[in-house]
């Protein structure tokens, strides 16, 4: 009986030979730029949870190191420097902050007529909703 397991995913570049040499039969794709460009930023997501799962300092170093290679991967395929990067969180840094506080936003309360309602009700992935009575 054979087991096919499903991975429908990014893997590292070595990996087809570990499964050859363990004599695993592989499917797989080489993927065009535009493909993998989003198979990274998917990737990101999984490592990311990975980086989230880890248990202990030697987990979370590993996990964080491969966060780390996803985006220097994906940095490589769209051609963006790390003086680009930087850039960029510098003037967000500068902006609002970094996260060296530890400050965790439960929620915030605005009236319905605020002018930034919009910007949250357009992203209730991210921002879900609670509609409250108004208190005088």
């Amino acid at each position: 009986m054979i087991k096919r397991f499903l991975f429908k995913k990014l893997v590292r570049d070595n990996s087809l030979v570990f499964f050859q040499r363990e004599k695993i039969k592989t499917h797989y794709e080489i993927l065009e730029t535009p493909d993998c460009i989003q198979a990274l930023k998917e990737k990101l997501t999984e490592e990311a949870d990975e980086v989230l799962q880890a248990t202990d300092m030697s987990n979370l170093i590993e996990e964080l190191g491969d966060l780390q290679e996803v985006i220097a991967a994906l940095m490589e395929k769209c051609h963006i420097s790390q003086a680009e990067i930087e850039t960029a969180r510098d003037k967000k840094k500068l902006e609002w902050g970094g996260f060296s506080e530890g400050i965790y936003l439960q929620h915030i309360d605005m009236r319905s007529d605020s002018v930034w309602v919009n910007h949250f009700l357009r992203q209730p992935h991210k921002y879900p909703v609670e509609i409250l009575e108004e208190s005088n």
